[in-house]
This record gives structure tokens, C-alpha cells and sequence, in this order.
């Protein structure tokens, strides 16, 4: 079992990151046994945006991802791609539900 991300797999997360995510700091973690996984935190004074995990748990790729209130979703992902898909779906959510509960914030009102 490999449970670990690969280079490659780390890669392309830092890619999806810089371009998606670009007020997230992107993490790359290994604990005592060599297993890397990677996290991405909100900036400084954006309390008000996820904080995302993937890691690998062979043969899946787990996806946790924690809001400013400390809710949490994970979802077990067959690839690193799917993970991603499902953190841009989470995020998408997340801005439409600010824009429901704040109309006049937005301007779609």
C-alpha cells in the first residue's frame, strides 16, 4: 500500500492551488513515516474560508474540508483529480450559500 501522494500528485495539487485557490497557503505535511499529504489554509484575517486536506489512503484519496465553524466534510475520492473536483463543488457551494444568506453584499440581489 502506498500511502503517500506522489510528486506527481503533489505537483499538479500546487498548480490547482496557485491558480484556484490563490488566497490559500499551500502545505505539503510527512509525518515520522514518510506519508505527505497536503493542506491548504486561508490567509491571514480570512477566517472566513476553508481549510482543505488530501491525503492518500490507498486506494483512495481523502478529501477533509473544515469551515470557519469548524463543520467538517470528508469524501473518499478515487483519484486526486475527483478530490479536487470536490473541493471546487464545496467552494462553489460555500460562496453561493454567503450569497443567499447576504444578497445586498454581493450586488446579485
Amino acid at each position: 500500500m502506498n500511502d503517500t501522494l506522489d510528486l506527481t500528485e503533489q505537483s499538479y495539487l500546487r498548480a490547482i492551488a496557485v491558480s484556484e485557490f490563490p488566497t490559500h497557503a499551500f502545505t505539503l505535511r510527512t509525518n515520522e513515516d514518510g506519508i505527505t499529504w497536503v493542506v491548504l489554509e486561508p490567509g491571514a484575517g480570512r477566517a472566513d474560508l476553508m481549510r482543505v486536506t488530501i491525503c492518500r489512503l490507498d486506494p483512495c484519496v481523502m478529501v477533509m474540508i473544515e469551515d470557519h465553524e469548524a463543520r467538517r466534510q470528508f469524501c473518499s475520492t478515487v483519484s486526486v483529480a475527483d478530490a479536487v473536483e470536490f473541493v471546487r463543488n464545496a467552494a462553489d457551494q460555500a460562496i453561493l450559500t454567503v450569497m443567499n444568506a447576504h444578497p445586498a453584499s454581493t450586488g446579485l440581489h
